[in-house]
């Protein structure tokens, strides 16, 4: 029996775009043609709400990376890659962990494909470059920066946008009721949280009736509840999982973002999906190749009063709103229905073999020259003892 090709995918173990990404994808493979792998992050970091369990929709380990065991990164690095087999196929990539793995631990037979999400995305592309074989960019303007780091190498890099599933259920009009506003992303100030409460007072001194919908969690959740405790318009949900969200985005009519930080939110197109009309800050150029004025509202980062001016426009005008809402979801069904794009991704997936480049090489020191491999443990030890009696 012919052994399938393994794909290797990477998130962290946290509630993000990222991971609503790679479910999308991976959950609409062909099960026939890879044998899948998830492997997920399990940090510290508490910038993200966990996951509440894993998806269940293929092999999937959870990695504590922040394990006591991992004395120093080259031994948290060495722990990770004892699950990444080197069998043929791929492996998709996000972060700094997994580049640092595969560059301290090499798979030969494994194809680095590269996942540049956003802008903070380009310096690790930058880092690694020589040890990646394929970068995919699902903004445009992502796109075209990658063709500006490695103009010689644009035979390996690939716009390709990413998809979410067409519910058959949309959102229904309203005609008595509150203009019905949801937003959905982590509660950092990249994500906008703090201009949140400022666009909510505009939005009513602007004497609309509206209803405030806040999903998601993060280290702003406190404060930005604080702020907004006394409003009886706005209300705070912690959806379980992607369907909950998405019956939730049901019952809206207008999705928010006001971030500096964004690349192609997978929110935005499920919010879409239903047929809610989005309003975002420009967060980056690629975004208004995207969203047009027939689909959304985008104004420049930081401005709250032209943000809180085109949800105002939406409360007075239902006529437009609906004609936009159709749009929306119209344009998810054109351009990012997932079975359509993920046909994409595999093609581009199973050219792993033709694509796979010679690995250059470069050093990259991973931590002090004291957590080197080389350096014996016992040495490493007395070592830190010392600088311990020391201070």
């Amino acid at each position: 029996m012919v052994q399938k090709p393994e794909l290797i995918a990477f998130a962290q173990y946290r509630l993000g775009g990222v991971q609503n990404f790679y479910f999308n994808i991976l959950r609409h493979l062909d099960p026939d043609q890879f044998d899948l792998l998830w492997i997920f992050d399990d940090s510290s970091n508490k910038d993200n709400a966990r996951l509440p369990q894993p998806y269940g929709i293929c092999q999937e380990i959870v990695f504590e990376s922040d394990h006591p065991r991992f004395e120093t990164a080259y031994d948290k690095f060495k722990g990770l890659a004892k699950h990444i087999s080197n069998r043929p196929g791929l492996v998709l990539t996000n972060f700094f962990l997994e580049l640092s793995t595969l560059h301290t631990n090499p798979r030969s037979n494994k194809t680095i494909y590269f996942i540049c999400h956003d802008e903070l995305y380009l310096n690790q592309a930058k880092e690694y470059g020589f040890l990646i074989d394929v970068f995919i960019a699902h903004n445009p303007v992502f796109y075209r920066s990658l063709i500006e780091l490695f103009p010689d190498r644009k035979e390996n890099i690939f716009y390709l946008p990413y998809g979410v599933s067409l519910p058959s259920f949309q959102r229904k009009p309203t005609p008595e009721g509150p203009l019905r506003l949801i937003y959905a992303a982590r509660h950092v100030k990249e994500k906008g949280v703090d201009d949140l409460p400022e666009i909510i007072e505009l939005v009513e001194k602007g004497s609309a009736d509206v209803y405030w919908t806040i999903l998601g969690d993060g280290p702003c959740s406190g404060e930005l509840k604080e702020k907004l405790a006394s409003r009886k318009n706005v209300r705070f949900l912690n959806p379980k999982g992607n369907d909950e969200v998405r019956n939730i985005m049901a019952e809206q009519d207008v999705f928010i973002l006001p971030s500096y930080l964004d690349g192609l939110p997978v929110a935005m197109l499920e919010a879409m999906s239903v047929g809610c009309v989005p309003v975002l800050y420009q967060f980056n150029s690629g975004i208004v190749e995207i969203i047009d004025p027939g689909t959304g509202f985008v104004t420049a980062s930081g401005d709250k009063k032209a943000f809180a001016a085109a949800i105002l426009q939406l409360s007075k005008d239902a006529t437009l709103l609906e004609t936009m809402s159709l749009a929306c979801r119209q344009k998810v069904a054109n351009e990012y229905r997932i079975e359509d794009c993920v046909k994409r991704y595999a093609e581009l997936f199973s050219r792993y073999a033709a694509l796979k480049r010679p690995t250059g090489k470069k050093f990259i020191a991973y931590g002090g020259l004291l957590e080197h491999p080389m350096v014996p443990s016992f040495i490493r030890k007395q070592v830190r003892k010392i600088k311990t009696r020391f201070k």
